[in-house]
């Protein structure tokens, strides 16, 4: 059943400063394929741009206004950390979002970019939804981070050894009080007010220090997100064909190279266009919802710390912004 008129619908975007310019790019592609509102939520500051339907909402963070200005916290003790520790505090902007006058939303990651039937994306999470939300299948089973994720070993299959059992242990989930299923990818959901009670226990988890502490033991909120899923017998999803997925993006780095691989790619060929990691065939661009990944990268990790790479400051919001126009001019 598809919404109608009086359903109120949003989108809800989330970013520290650091990541502001991702952040425009969903703006402006939003702001070129939907009339629904945005909620903007931004770490510790306060945008002056002005867009037609973004709403601006700010989040305030103590632990990472000392560490920006001293250097040092109790629970940041490097940049990666601040990195991660940011990502923890959607789950906060996604449960604060839920006392805004809207009833259906769509959450998205930064670093996606939103394609022209964006807006069916609301349609397909409602016909979905039950108290919890809806999340786009993960390209494998099992996610793997930092070396480890996987519970094929020589002896058989070990839970232990996946990315989550260390959660799993940590909030008293055993046997019989989960049901595992297929991982999904947080970068994108849908989810309404009747999920107010798993935005409020992902909050709980996710403000815990001794689960911030420990964040190299799992793969950040989105980690906690499938978990709670497992606990609440969540299964359903959106295909693995919603999002396309971007691997190794960064190597899109010029003009020539951007608009190359975008005519490739809205040319829906049946074999991948290079980069992507998820492709479903001839009829994938078509039903995509959105990109996922970042382009012209600014930052790249290494040993823990976030480092420049070739593309510098300037560069990168240049090449980001006709990556985006370029989106709309094709689309």
């Amino acid at each position: 059943m598809a919404l109608s008129s009086e359903d109120k619908k949003c989108y809800v975007l989330f970013c520290d400063e650091k990541y502001f310019y991702l952040m425009q790019n969903v703006i402006k592609l939003l702001d070129a394929f939907s009339p629904n509102k945005v909620l903007a939520y931004t770490i510790n500051f306060t945008p002056k741009d002005d867009y037609k339907n973004v709403i601006w909402r700010t989040i305030h963070d103590a632990n990472l206004l000392e560490f920006e200005n001293t250097g040092s916290n109790h629970l940041i003790k490097n940049r990666w950390d601040k990195t991660m520790y940011s990502c923890f505090l959607k789950t906060s902007a996604v449960l604060n979002s839920l006392e805004e006058d809207f009833d259906h939303f769509i959450y998205l990651d930064v670093d996606t970019f939103p394609l022209k039937n964006i807006d069916a994306l609301f349609d397909a999470g409602k016909n979905k939804a039950r108290m919890y939300p809806i999340l786009s299948r993960y390209l494998w089973e099992f996610m793997m981070y930092g070396g480890k994720g996987s519970p094929f070993t020589d002896e058989g299959y070990n839970e232990s050894k996946t990315l989550e059992w260390w959660l799993l242990q940590k909030l008293g989930l055993t046997e019989g009080s989960y049901k595992r299923s297929w991982y999904r990818s947080s970068c994108c959901f849908y989810y309404n007010k009747k999920s107010k009670f798993f935005w409020q226990e992902a909050v709980r988890i996710l403000t815990n220090e001794e689960i911030i502490k420990n964040q190299n033991e799992f793969f950040g909120d989105e980690s906690i997100i499938n978990v709670l899923l497992w606990k609440y017998r969540g299964e359903d999803f959106f295909d693995k064909d919603s999002v396309i997925h971007l691997d190794w993006s960064d190597q899109l780095d010029t003009k020539d190279k951007m608009d190359s691989w975008l005519t490739e790619l809205v040319s829906s060929p049946e074999q991948s266009p290079e980069l992507i990691s998820n492709w479903q065939g001839s009829h994938h661009f078509n039903k995509a919802y959105m990109l996922h990944g970042k382009v012209a990268k600014m930052y790249w990790k290494q040993d823990g710390e976030a480092t420049f790479t070739k593309v510098n400051h300037e560069q990168a919001l240049g090449l980001n912004k006709h990556f985006v126009n370029k989106l709309i001019n094709t689309l």
